[in-house]
C-alpha cells in the first residue's frame, strides 16, 4: 500500500505546487505524523526538482531531517542528524518555521533551538486539543441539561467514541 501512496504522491507532484506539499508535510510533522510528513516532503521534492527550486529543496531536506530526529526512530544517528540540521540552517537565509503558521523565518534563529521550538509548539497544540475552553464547558453543561442522550452539538473532544 505504501508503494501506491508514494506513486500517487510523485504523480501528484507533477500537478500540484511543491509549496503545497511542503506545507502539508510541515503540518503532518507538527501533528507528529512522521510517515505522512516524510511522504509529503518527498512529493514536494519531486515538484521542486522540476521547477529547479534549489533553496526550496534545501529547506525541505532540512525539515525532513528534523522529522527523523523528532520521530525518535533513528536514535543511533540522532547526533549526526542534529549536526547536519545545524549546518544546513547556517547555510540557509530563511526557512519555514516548524511551528504553525509555518511562516518563513530567519534560519539562523532556529540554530540550537529548533528541537525546543518544535516540541514546545507540539505541547501547546496537545494542550489546546485536550483542554476544553470555558465556552465548550458551557456547551457541555447546556447540552446535557436539554438532551442527555445526544452528542451531535458537542465539541469534538466531548463526543462519545
Amino acid at each position: 500500500m505504501l508503494d501506491l501512496e508514494r506513486l500517487f504522491l510523485s504523480m501528484a507532484g507533477v500537478l500540484c505546487a511543491g509549496a503545497r506539499f511542503h506545507r502539508a508535510g510541515l503540518r503532518a510533522l507538527h501533528e507528529r505524523r512522521f510517515a505522512a510528513a516524510d511522504a509529503m516532503f518527498e512529493a514536494a521534492l519531486v515538484r521542486y526538482r522540476r521547477e529547479i527550486e534549489v533553496e526550496a529543496i534545501a529547506r525541505v531536506r532540512t525539515h525532513q531531517l528534523m522529522a527523523r530526529v523528532l520521530s525518535g526512530a533513528e536514535t543511533r544517528r540522532e547526533a549526526e542528524y542534529c549536526l547536519d540540521i545545524e549546518h544546513r540552517l547556517m547555510q540557509l537565509d530563511a526557512i519555514e518555521s516548524p511551528a504553525p503558521p509555518f511562516e518563513l523565518v530567519d534560519a539562523h534563529a532556529l540554530l540550537g533551538t529548533w528541537q525546543i521550538q518544535a516540541r514546545h509548539a507540539e505541547g501547546r497544540a496537545r494542550a489546546a486539543v485536550a483542554t476544553p475552553t470555558a465556552t465548550e464547558w458551557q456547551v457541555l453543561g447546556a447540552r446535557e441539561a436539554t438532551d442527555p442522550g445526544s452528542d451531535a452539538e458537542l465539541p469534538r473532544f466531548a463526543r462519545a467514541a
